[in-house]
């Protein structure tokens, strides 16, 4: 694919991952693919956390934002660790995306947002519901670029945090949306999308600008969903 040939130096796929696999061994390719491309400084497995809620406002259309950040108790004032951003699934920012801001920040000693992107901390219950809200973001960029920016920038003002060291990690609909920030030229540590789709840019031309940070692509197998079909 174009991007691929324009990109292929930041750009890494492993394809043949099982969508059956059990979640625990999910949860450990998590940590190691954070652990490939955006190494802490301090690896642990033993580290409290303590989660508080943070509110936060995209200036793109003064929208309410209502995520969470996780920091590992054992973080000195003076220290600064990476940070990560989680983009959550089409649940939003419920029990899932919580689980895996914890399991970062306890297992690895990194900052955690797991950011709103729905706004007002949304977490649309009924299938129709999550197709409405994920089909407003996967088809206007400059909005999904924004809610994206408005995370990293939580982070980047975090005294704890090192704001050269920003990763983004997301999952279906929030693989989806890390892929696209990528792809449209914008700047992170590293993106790593699982389940994620690239078809945003099939039918489109790429932005003129290169992709910035590494790329992680993690997609199944046996996935026959758009998420597969698209890589």
């Amino acid at each position: 694919p174009k991007w691929q040939r324009c990109h292929k130096n930041h750009i890494y796929f492993i394809r043949k991952i099982t969508t059956t696999m059990p979640s625990p061994y999910l949860g450990a390719m998590w940590a190691a693919a954070v652990a490939l491309l955006l190494p802490s400084s301090c690896l642990t497995s033993a580290a409290d956390v303590t989660i508080t809620q943070v509110n936060y406002t995209d200036t793109h259309d003064d929208t309410l934002l209502m995520g969470f950040v996780a920091k590992p108790d054992s973080l000195g004032d003076d220290e600064k660790r990476p940070g990560l951003v989680i983009l959550p699934p089409w649940h939003g920012v419920g029990q899932y995306a919580q689980e895996r801001m914890s399991s970062f920040a306890k297992e690895g000693n990194y900052v955690v947002l797991a950011a709103d992107i729905f706004g007002n901390g949304a977490l649309p219950e009924t299938t129709e519901d999550r197709v409405a809200q994920v089909t407003i973001y996967r088809s206007n960029l400059d909005l999904t670029i924004s809610r994206i920016e408005s995370a990293i920038d939580v982070l980047k003002n975090d005294p704890q945090v090192d704001p050269t060291r920003i990763a983004l990690i997301g999952y279906c609909f929030g693989g989806t949306i890390g892929l696209m920030y990528a792809m449209a030229g914008h700047d992170a540590s590293a993106v790593i999308a699982f389940h994620g789709s690239i078809s945003y840019f099939s039918d489109k031309e790429l932005p003129s600008s290169p992709v910035v940070p590494k790329v992680l692509i993690l997609s199944g197998g046996e996935d026959t969903q758009d998420s597969t079909q698209s890589v």
